[in-house]
Formats: C-alpha cells, sequence, structure tokens
C-alpha cells in the first residue's frame, strides 16, 4: 500500500506546485496585459 500512496503522494506534491506556478503566470499575465491598468 505504501508503495502506491507514495508515488501518489510526490505527484500530487508536484501538481499542487505546478498549479501555483500557473496562477503566478496568470497573475503576471493579467498584470501586464488587462486593460484596466496601465
Amino acid at each position: 500500500m505504501v508503495v502506491r500512496i507514495l508515488p501518489l503522494r510526490v505527484w500530487y506534491t508536484q501538481f499542487a506546485m505546478e498549479c501555483v506556478a500557473m496562477s503566478q503566470i496568470i497573475n503576471i499575465y493579467y498584470s501586464i496585459f488587462s486593460p484596466g491598468r496601465s
């Protein structure tokens, strides 16, 4: 059971970090290309 849970946990951690990186990229994209901000 541990052998199956461990890779899943590693994948979930990678997925979470990628989600955080994507949210930061989207925030930067909107802050640059949003027409409301100069």
